[in-house]
């Protein structure tokens, strides 16, 4: 897509730019695979040649208002957006685009047919694939004359138990073994309109391959399970599938299937031979901002499966030689450390990022005691740990250092022989000034790396690296016909001063025949700047179009990539996104005060996240361009990023209290729900509104599924004992937020779905309990903040509004009431005799009598007193109760929840009464009160073990006692399980969380007579004989 100044503008506020295809919600894809250029869409041309015979066509406008969090968007254009593609308003808009380009561009027919030539022209149809050496065979891909896709092939290794070499070749004269082909995807195509293997897969012992296909192009896939040597279909088919895919042993697959968001969620073991409904799901991944993924370990002995968000990514193991026991935790899932895993011999290999640790550190642990690990690499501020390969004797690191990629090789001892350190590595050495390295698979028992190479100049090249010797071996490079000549092009390196004084890469490549360097070249700035993604400088066969036309081809390395290092990423999003902008800008003016060339012929181009970037510059530096090329630019991020049912975006919400409060509702342990104790203006209430309405709208999404499946009833009754014991059944075989075990399909389905409503109780939304005084305030709240599209049936349980029949609550999605009323109408909780335990605790533990609660020690010793006959406690059946107390609450959120912090008082126990699945607590103080007080929200909130005062006084108020140190660390952990505490000083991203106008204070002296001086310290003096210690 061709944009010409002057139009550009205009694109990026209104679609009045005629775009090929509908801006619509999508995947956000890899820029090295959208970078290049498809045939029809690269057009050189003068504007001179374009006949544009007529207006473009004006997209009509439409009012669309969104309110979100008090501020109010309007989008004209909203309607252009129809997930289905069917809207004739919408499909006749498109029509007239493409109509309006074919007329505009009808002047380039010849040199688009003349180009696409050329190209393809480059391209050399009859090849192979460097063979890979597999245990006996050699496995490789065939590309044949004429056709569009390949086969996969292997060879027998006439010698399979000399040691692999540097040097092998694969013979293929008449004496050698015969080429057998065991896929032939030009055979299976023929039977779809679209076709893409994405995971073929040998079994350990050969005898089998697991291959899965899509066939319609939206990356779900099936599998075929066949004989590698007859090709004979073993069983039917797995539907439904992503290309996660690994044998365990050679009778079982492990694989990943997703979620209606297309989010990869589950993980299946599959015996061969079974069916599909019989697979048995290892783990369920329940929090939307987790995927999961899998890979087998070099060894082949584990399957590691992970978990991970935009900041946390945690592990399990699965013993391939004992399936049976399921998945084991390797690394546990703590917010903000995200860790990957490999094997070899009696040790887990872990590489693992952090806050601190952020550019990786390398970590060893034996198989049998996952806890303790040796620091094998430290983190360094300078070298990024990319990703490690492992070998039998070997370890192979891949890094990053100065936005260039390296290959660090360190010699292991012998399998079984202590890992205390690593010994000094030896660095893989490369040509270019600029280049691209990849890994790619290699025998695991044995001295060769193999690996992937190119530069903007050399073409894809794959090598064996001998790790002993230090010899590398090119084993293939990628054809490329019509004449080309590597040393005709020149790559080089050029760094440019941002404007906050950092340092920017650029890589540059030009044919040293043609351009001129003196500002009158053409030039073609590439940038993405995004997900830590790099893009590094790789050769593209397409690309020597431009470049033997004179053009000058730039990649920018701009902030918010991961060419520099993780801080590179972390200071190029959120509220330093700005950076990846001006940076690009930079790198555009600096090539132009360097001649590469002039305003009026430097051109961008950036796709998906790259076309945000377009965006901006464009708007920031209307005058900097004459073409710009925007490829699928994510451009309207604040609807796109705001909509759970477009996959990958719920992914973007880890660092606002949504998302912890959401993560925290999921779990199934410790407790449904935690402590939001946000500093007043920080947005307590706006998190609980977006978090009542993401409910909402996930509940309507799986009423929505297919009739199939079953609804899930909450049993609103299991709440109290009945709920806390289900949790702690279940927490022997329930990982954090999700849940794993040796449990069939079907009976994970029917656990969820079968579980009935009792009828006793009506099932109710949310209720709001808060003080009189900000009743009023969450109505507001609750009106303005949420769009009529999404308006909720509020409740002011109080006055005349109040009811006996409490089928009445049933009826409103939020009801709000306050402490007095919950007070007046729900049964108070019992104590459970926590004063006895105080001082039996006290005698037992030898603790000074100061560290009771005053209250305590007043009457400690004293005549216990008789307890009351009659009733032992009320409960809901009570016809004094209330109708707050007739219904099961799906969530009970108390605001200014310091009002319950003495558990003994009325309010408190009431609260405690609520019936509720979950349960939240609003303070920006909780963590200010006495250890005595947090009891009482660990209370309410039914945190297990910690709700029971005998073992919330052992296990935190006896350990603070002995070793007060000791002691707050370990409830400062507690804490953390289930609080989030933000601050108006609390930094995200390094910069504040809200930013508050300067405070003046004005002091002035004042000067007391002698008659008030004494009045004053005559009052201080009596005050202090009044209290004094005795």
């Amino acid at each position: 897509m061709i944009v010409r100044r002057g139009l550009v503008a205009a694109h990026f506020l209104a679609p009045h730019l005629r775009p090929l295809t509908p801006l619509l919600p999508r995947r956000r894809s890899n820029p090295r695979l959208c970078s290049s250029y498809s045939s029809p869409s690269l057009r050189i041309t003068a504007s001179g040649d374009m006949a544009e015979t007529r207006s473009p066509p004006a997209a009509k406008k439409v009012e669309h208002v969104m309110r979100m969090f008090g501020d109010v968007r309007v989008d004209n254009y909203y309607w252009l957006r129809d997930d289905s593609r069917c809207n004739p308003d919408m499909l006749s808009y498109l029509r007239e685009e493409n109509d309006y380009t074919g007329s505009v561009m009808s002047g380039t027919k010849e040199f688009e047919d003349k180009l696409f030539a050329e190209i393809r022209g480059r391209i050399k149809e009859d090849d192979i694939s460097a063979p890979l050496r597999k245990g006996p065979y050699y496995y490789y891909k065939k590309n044949l004359q004429g056709k569009e896709y390949v086969q996969h092939c292997r060879r027998l290794i006439a010698d399979n138990k000399a040691e692999p070499s540097v040097y092998d070749t694969m013979p293929t004269g008449p004496d050698a073994p015969p080429e057998h082909i065991i896929l032939d995807e030009n055979i299976k195509a023929q039977e779809y309109d679209y076709y893409s293997i994405g995971a073929f897969k040998a079994s350990p012992d050969h005898k089998l391959v697991a291959y899965a296909e899509d066939t319609k192009g939206d990356e779900i896939y099936t599998v075929n399970v066949i004989d590698s040597e007859d090709l004979k279909p073993l069983g039917q088919p797995l539907k439904g599938l992503t290309c996660y895919l690994e044998w365990a042993g050679n009778d079982a697959l492990v694989y990943i299937t997703m979620d209606e968001i297309l989010r990869p969620d589950k993980v299946w073991l599959h015996k061969l031979g079974t069916e599909q409904s019989s697979d048995v799901c290892l783990y369920h991944e329940k929090d939307d901002m987790f995927s999961l993924d899998l890979h087998a370990s070099e060894s082949h002995k584990y399957i590691f499966v992970a978990s991970e968000s935009k900041t946390t990514r945690f592990v399990f193991s699965l013993d391939v030689s004992k399936p049976q026991e399921g998945l084991q935790v390797l690394t546990p899932r703590v917010d903000g450390i995200d860790s990957s895993a490999s094997h070899r011999g009696n040790h887990f290999f872990i590489q693992r990022r952090s806050t601190e640790f952020y550019n990786s550190e390398l970590v060893a642990c034996s198989v049998d005691d996952t806890s303790k690990t040796t620091v094998l690499i430290p983190h360094r501020e300078s070298v990024k740990i990319q990703e490690i390969q492992l070998f039998r004797d070997h370890l192979a690191v891949f890094e990053r250092e100065q936005g260039l990629q390296k290959i660090t090789v360190h010699r292991l001892p012998a399998e079984g022989e202590p890992l205390n350190k690593l010994q000094a590595g030896r660095s893989v050495s490369f040509v270019d000034p600029v280049y691209s390295i990849d890994s790619t698979e290699s025998e695991f028992a044995s001295n060769v790396l193999r690996f992937r190479y190119s530069s903007m100049k050399t073409p894809p090249s794959v090598y064996d690296y001998d790790m002993d010797s230090g010899t590398s071996v090119i084993k293939k490079i990628d054809t490329v016909l019509g004449g080309f000549d590597a040393s005709n092009y020149v790559t080089e390196r050029k760094w440019v001063t941002a404007a906050d004084g950092t340092q920017i890469p650029m890589s540059i490549v030009y044919n040293k025949n043609l351009a001129k360097l003196d500002g009158s070249d053409p030039c073609l700035l590439y940038g993405y700047g995004s997900y830590e993604i790099s893009v590094d400088p790789y050769f593209k066969a397409s690309r020597l179009s431009l470049l033997d036309r004179g053009f000058i081809y730039v990649i920018a390395h701009v902030r918010g990539g991961g060419e520099m290092g993780r801080q590179w990423y972390e200071n190029g999003k959120l509220l330093k996104k700005k950076n990846t902008f001006t940076d690009f800008i930079a790198c555009a003016e600096s090539l132009i005060e360097l001649k590469y060339c002039s305003k009026e012929k430097l051109c961008v181009e950036g796709r998906s996240a790259g076309g945000l970037l377009m965006g901006a510059v464009l708007n920031m530096r209307p005058d900097l361009f004459k073409v710009v090329i925007a490829g699928v630019p994510f451009v309207d991020v604040l609807t796109t990023m705001l909509d759970p049912t477009i996959p990958l975006t719920t992914s973007e919400w880890e660092k606002i209290a949504l998302a912890w409060m959401f993560q925290k509702e999921t779990r199934s342990a410790p407790c449904l729900g935690g402590i939001l104790a946000d500093d007043q203006g920080l947005g307590k209430t706006i998190s609980t509104i977006a978090l009542i309405l993401k409910q909402m709208h996930e509940a309507k999404s799986k009423s929505e599924n297919s009739s199939n499946q079953v609804a899930e009833a909450l049993d609103l009754d299991a709440d109290d004992e009945s709920e806390n014991a289900f949790v702690k059944q279940e927490s022997k075989a329930i990982s954090v937020n999700g849940s794993f075990g040796m449990k069939k399909a079907k009976d994970e389905e029917a656990s969820t779905s079968t579980r009935k409503f009792n009828g006793k109780r009506p099932a109710a939304g949310t209720l709001i309990v808060c003080p009189a005084s900000v009743v009023r305030q969450w109505a507001r709240e609750l009106d303005d903040k949420v769009t009529e599209e999404a308006k909720l049936s509020v409740l002011i349980y109080h006055g005349g509004n109040r009811t006996k029949d409490p089928t009445e609550l049933a009826k409103y999605d939020v009801v709000m009431t306050t402490y007095a009323i919950v007070s007046n109408e729900v049964p108070k909780k019992a104590l459970k005799d926590d004063d006895e335990n105080d001082e039996k605790y006290a005698d037992d533990h030898g603790l000074a009598s100061g560290f009771m609660s005053k209250k305590r020690k007043n009457v400690l010793g004293a005549p216990k007193k008789s307890k009351k006959r009659g009733k032992k406690n009320a409960d809901d059946s009570d016809p004094d109760c209330g109708a707050l107390a007739k219904v099961g609450w799906f969530r009970v959120v108390l605001d200014e929840a310091q009002t319950i912090k003495n558990h003994r008082t009325q309010v408190a126990r009431a609260c405690c009464g609520l019936r509720a699945k979950r349960r939240w607590c609003l303070s920006g103080t909780p963590i200010q009160n006495t250890i005595d007080d947090l009891y009482s929200y660990f209370r309410f909130l039914r945190y297990d073990p910690y709700a029971v005062y005998k073992s919330f006084y052992s296990t935190i108020k006896v350990p603070i006692s002995r070793n007060s140190q000791i002691g707050y660390k370990k409830l400062q952990a507690i804490l953390k399980a289930i609080m989030l505490r933000r601050t108006k000083g609390t930094l995200l991203d390094g910069q504040p969380i809200i930013n508050l106008p300067p405070k003046t204070i004005n002091l002035s002296k004042v000067d007391f007579s002698v008659e008030e001086r004494s009045f004053y310290t005559k009052l201080e003096s009596d005050s202090r004989s009044q209290f004094k210690e005795l």
